[in-house]
């Protein structure tokens, strides 16, 4: 098409970077879901850890059985399986490590939460050694098989906050501009 939504000289636009801003959003927020990197990487990073690092030392199954932990050897550092069922100080003893995977978890996670408000009901209400909060109910799939979502949780937040700012920014532009006519 010889048309780039990251084209920020177009001059036929009053604001030329909400075409790019809006590009990036998904499309359940009238984008075309063309993520960048930036945009997902903290996300998947501290969804990647919730994955991983819970299941370092040993944890009780809801039957009662106990299911062996990956890195037995980490406990003292990550915490035990137990810790992470708690809603309070679940990565307490990761962050006070000093390992610097857990350093870069707790960069990561309060980036997103300075980025989203850290707002009350939203998965960024807790603070890093307590996260995850508990995501909006619209977020959680009606059938949801247990597994980790929390990439899924930061994304929509994040994309959530971005996607009310390009409509502030569409609201102020003259009804002839392009991006408006588009909507």
């Amino acid at each position: 098409m010889g048309i780039s939504p990251y084209d920020q000289t177009a001059r036929a636009c009053v604001d030329p970077a909400l075409a790019c801003d809006r590009a990036n959003l998904p499309a359940r927020h009238k984008g075309i879901g063309l993520p960048r990197h930036a945009d997902v990487c903290f996300a998947a990073f501290v969804g990647g850890i919730e994955l991983a690092v819970p299941r370092f030392g040993q944890r009780a199954l809801e039957d009662g059985s106990i299911l062996p932990g990956l890195a037995e050897n980490l406990v003292e550092a990550v915490g035990t399986g137990h810790d992470f069922a708690k809603s309070e100080d679940r990565y307490k003893e990761f962050i006070a490590s000093g390992l610097p995977l857990a350093k870069a978890f707790a960069e990561c996670w309060e980036h997103m939460r300075t980025e989203t408000g850290a707002l009350t009901g939203s998965v960024f209400e807790a603070a890093a050694k307590d996260a995850p909060g508990q995501p909006p109910a619209e977020d959680i799939p009606q059938h949801h098989t247990g597994k980790s979502l929390l990439q899924r949780f930061c994304t929509r937040a994040r994309m959530r906050l971005r996607h009310a700012g390009v409509a502030r920014r569409m609201a102020l532009l003259p009804h002839d501009e392009p991006p408006q006519s588009s909507v």
